[in-house]
């Protein structure tokens, strides 16, 4: 969906979008407020959803960080958009398996000094639609996520306005987000005991 589909579709829940058939004015009423409002109840609920229940997967070869040497090891500055890291450790392109031995340290990635090639994965934060989007702008995350985004921004509108239409409006973005999931999905790798010799210290 786009910016403007999602904004019309939450004004039409509130009663807010036309008056007899016709659009209304952004001088009517307060009209105005509301829609400088939408474009951040829209980062919201796009940000609720990318961090709960339908996480943005995302790659970065490490090479492409910036990096610098510390002793023995690479630190690797993560990338500005990386919510968090999944677990598994890096991936090797040119071989099966994956590559362990990192540790994570704030918002930097310490490899041993020596490999490159490197991949990681990570879960992304969500784009930012921006104060004044276009109506044609488009949302982050798959698609099935944005037919919820509607109903958490018509509650936020009526939230101190109507307490009956905000729960209720409230109780179908909590619905339709519980119906969201994550696909199910199977990777055959090598696992590695973490216990052998007391090697307990790594991140993967």
């Amino acid at each position: 969906m786009t910016y403007g589909q999602v904004k019309r579709a939450a004004l039409r829940l509130i009663n807010a979008g036309t008056i007899g058939g016709v659009e209304i004015p952004p001088s009517y009423n307060g009209q105005a407020d509301l829609l400088k409002a939408i474009p951040t109840l829209a980062d919201d609920a796009v940000m609720q959803i990318a961090t709960t229940v339908r996480k943005i997967p995302a790659a970065v070869c490490l090479d492409a960080l910036d990096h610098s040497e510390q002793g023995g090891w690479t630190a690797y500055a993560l990338p500005a958009d990386c919510w968090r890291v999944k677990s598994g450790g890096l991936l090797r392109p040119d071989e099966r398996g994956r590559c362990g031995g990192c540790r994570l340290l704030g918002r930097q990635l310490l490899l041993p000094a020596g490999e490159h090639g490197l991949w990681l994965e990570y879960w992304r934060y969500p784009v930012s639609l921006g104060s004044d989007p276009d109506d044609d702008a488009p949302l982050d995350n798959s698609p099935d996520t944005h037919t919820a985004i509607p109903y958490f921004i018509a509650g936020q509108l009526v939230l101190y306005d109507d307490a009956y239409r905000y729960a209720a409006l409230h109780n179908e973005w909590e619905s339709r987000l519980s119906r969201l999931s994550e696909a199910a999905f199977a990777e055959e790798g090598c696992v590695r005991d973490a216990y052998a010799g007391f090697d307990c210290g790594e991140l993967w």
